[in-house]
């Protein structure tokens, strides 16, 4: 028979093993609290925030794979959406008068992406206001605020960008976005010559 050994309690930082569950039965009780706390934070705006993002995303993006029509594979260059964004401000056509909304728009994700208790401000949709403002004055429509402004905006920025890539499209399928704005200034310069 072997003789019967004690296992004393080892935790170096603890007494026992009483004061290290007290403590650790308080830390649980505190991150339940914390967590509990991020859960319920509002996944409306937030969710409405990355959609709108990713549904603009996805119209730049097919917008620029139709510009650059001799790039091979457009996924394998895995641009950010701000590389996308500065790629389409260099246009001499269409994207000027949302760019500020888009560049706000993607401000507005990484804000809201990147910190939980982010709460978005009215100074976030300064731009995106002033590109809607416009639209609605036109309309004689009340302008949109808060989260109906980001929705109206992306819809607008979306259906621009499609416009944009359809007439590229239509008019300069093998040259894109340069043969595009070639074309552009070329029908310009013929109409200012017959004047």
């Amino acid at each position: 028979m072997l003789p019967e050994t004690r296992v004393s309690y080892s935790h170096p930082l603890y007494n026992s093993a009483e004061e290290e569950r007290t403590f650790r039965e308080a830390d649980q009780a505190k991150f339940r609290r914390e967590f509990d706390q991020y859960w319920s934070k509002d996944n409306d705006v937030l969710g409405l925030v990355l959609k709108c993002h990713l549904i603009v995303e996805a119209f730049m993006t097919e917008c620029l794979r139709v510009a650059f029509p001799g790039m091979d594979n457009f996924e394998d260059a895995r641009l950010s959406f701000s590389q996308k964004h500065h790629l389409l401000t260099g246009w001499t056509f269409g994207f000027p008068w949302i760019k500020d909304g888009v560049r706000a728009l993607n401000s507005l994700r990484n804000k809201v992406a990147h910190n939980i208790n982010y709460e978005i401000r009215e100074e976030d949709l300064a731009k995106i206001y002033s590109c809607m403002d416009a639209f609605s004055g036109v309309n004689r429509e009340q302008p949109k605020r808060g989260p109906e402004a980001i929705v109206a905006f992306t819809e607008l920025a979306a259906m621009a960008l499609s416009g944009w890539t359809e007439e590229i499209r239509r008019h300069a399928p093998e040259t894109g976005a340069m043969g595009y704005n070639e074309l552009c200034k070329a029908g310009y310069k013929a109409k200012a010559a017959k004047a």
